[in-house]
């Protein structure tokens, strides 16, 4: 019986040869292109290591997604930095981009992209409490996740939360301390 299985399903695989053609736009090339450069600005300037990428072209579910691995502790407050920085990178590149600028109706905005930064350790061993083991940007908001038995979501806040007490931390550094 398991060999007439396996027969059929070679004799199926070998038999319905697929005429559907993977057509990739040119949109989507450069969306890629933008992902890749987005990727190695960040590992130079933030050490996160592009781990993964997709999206969306789904009418009304439209979106790109990048994830990456970090290996270094995070707190919140540094995470809150890292992702807010993250998102701004991804979308000023995709934005800036002059040939999507014409394939594009509209400009990429924050509830059009994913950010997921999965954290370990230097020793490349799991993040663990009192660190983040992940933080997440999707449809406009920020999770904060310890990695436990499971993830743990601890803490989340919209977008422009988060850039409003980046804002007011710079405020209040500034007032502390002037510059001359």
């Amino acid at each position: 019986m398991i060999k007439l299985n396996w027969f059929l399903l070679l004799f199926l695989l070998i038999s319905c040869k697929s005429n559907i053609k993977l057509e990739i736009s040119q949109k989507e090339i450069i969306e890629n292109q933008m992902i890749a450069k987005t990727g190695k600005e960040l590992e130079n300037e933030k050490q996160l290591i592009l781990s993964g990428f997709g999206g969306s072209s789904l009418k009304g579910y439209e979106h790109l997604a990048i994830s990456f691995d970090y290996f270094n502790p995070l707190t919140i407050k540094k995470a809150r930095k890292l992702i807010l920085f993250t998102a701004n990178r991804f979308l000023n590149n995709l934005n800036s981009n002059d040939v999507l600028k014409t394939l594009q109706t509209n400009q990429y905005e924050i509830q059009n992209i994913k950010i997921m930064i999965f954290c370990y350790m230097a020793d490349k061993s799991s993040a663990r409490p009192p660190n983040l083991g992940s933080i997440w940007l999707i449809k406009n908001k920020i999770y904060y996740n310890l990695r436990e038995e499971d993830l743990k979501t601890i803490h989340k806040e919209t977008y422009e939360e988060a850039l409003k007490i980046v804002e007011n931390e710079k405020s209040s550094k500034e007032i502390e301390s002037p510059s001359e």
